[in-house]
């Protein structure tokens, strides 16, 4: 249950995020939307198929709030899945 809430929480956020992306206000790149399995894990056998899955690229600290290490990759990669 807990799980399913981070879950949603995160894609709440990415999906925010894509939105404000397409409006012009961020520029960080999601790499399209692919069908995927409702269920990654299902002991029920093979679910429908009717989730999508993207790897979102997102920075890892933004300007004042953070700085990234000039030894760190400055992105950070999150995938999310929307049923």
């Amino acid at each position: 249950m807990q799980l399913s809430l981070v879950m949603l929480m995160v894609m709440a956020g990415a999906i925010g995020h894509t939105s404000a992306a397409s409006n012009g206000t961020l520029n960080h790149p999601i790499n399209g939307w692919y069908r995927f399995q409702e269920y990654t894990v299902s002991d029920a056998g093979s679910s429908s198929g009717d989730a999508e899955c993207a790897v979102y690229t997102t920075p890892l600290c933004y300007a004042g709030i953070c700085e990234t290490s000039e030894f760190a990759d400055p992105t950070v990669d999150i995938f999310v899945k929307r049923i």
